[in-house]
């Protein structure tokens, strides 16, 4: 008889297909989530959680927001475009660059 696919992938554990399984899918979920991390990108609101966290303690209450917030202008243009639309958001934030650029 001929084996399957299934049936010729190594077994971790010896003959418990039941644990093996469960440790194949393990380890792909494990190697998905760390692709997936490693090439997605962040929030605004996941790197200011992450920052928040970054020393190891947790705090009990929320850590207050200083009026110095650190926002990427990539963010702050999709916010823009969230609200005004696609066609003024980016006219607008065009024309902030354009006016950067030239100095004015």
């Amino acid at each position: 008889k001929q084996k399957t696919a299934y049936e010729s992938m190594p077994s971790l554990v010896g003959s418990e297909m039941f644990v093996s399984d469960r440790l194949w899918s393990l380890g792909a979920n494990i190697v998905c989530f760390l692709v997936f991390s490693a090439f997605g990108r962040q929030s605004a609101v996941e790197r200011n959680q992450a920052a928040a966290f970054a020393d190891g303690v947790v705090r009990e209450t929320i850590p207050k927001l200083s009026s110095r917030v650190l926002v990427r202008l990539d963010d702050l243009r999709a916010l823009a475009l969230r609200f005004v639309g696609a066609e003024r958001g980016a006219a607008s934030f065009d024309g902030y660059l354009a006016a950067r650029v030239s100095g004015t």
